[in-house]
């Protein structure tokens, strides 16, 4: 039975909370966590995306149930994980109608997931190097 959140999805924005993590990790441990978590999307989008092109929804249910493991370790939108369980029970009832149907919000939810993980990697990036002063300029 598909539900409703893909409507939800459609309007999903990137709904983490960094403080429990923060104070289990020092700033350098959470940006490697943080830099792992969006290697592994990235592996497993591409793992997902063989599945689906050679048909093994089942195969591709697996993916996707490890990459909303990690989306669940940083997101604190309900709405977005069941998008994202609603994509994993369509691949594995291996039903191209409810594929079709709960497939494209799962793939938005990790996109926009990804890209505010980057986001936030890059601004704290960003932060640290305004910190550290420029090099003098040799003479």
């Amino acid at each position: 039975m598909q539900s409703d959140n893909h409507e939800r999805a459609r309007h999903y924005r990137a709904s983490f909370d960094l403080s429990e993590l923060r104070a289990l990790y020092e700033p350098a441990e959470l940006d490697e966590l943080i830099d792992r978590a969006l290697a592994q999307l990235v592996g497993l989008q591409s793992a997902l995306d063989t599945h689906l092109a050679a048909g093994g929804y089942v195969d591709a249910g697996h993916v996707l149930h490890r990459m909303t493991g990690t989306a669940s370790f940083f997101c604190c939108s309900s709405d977005a994980l069941a998008a994202l369980h609603d994509a994993q029970s369509a691949l594995w009832s291996s039903d191209p109608s409810r594929i079709e149907a709960a497939l494209p919000h799962a793939r938005k939810v990790l996109a926009t997931l990804a890209d505010a993980l980057a986001k936030v990697l890059n601004a704290r990036s960003a932060a640290w190097c305004a910190a550290v002063p420029a090099p003098a300029p040799s003479r």
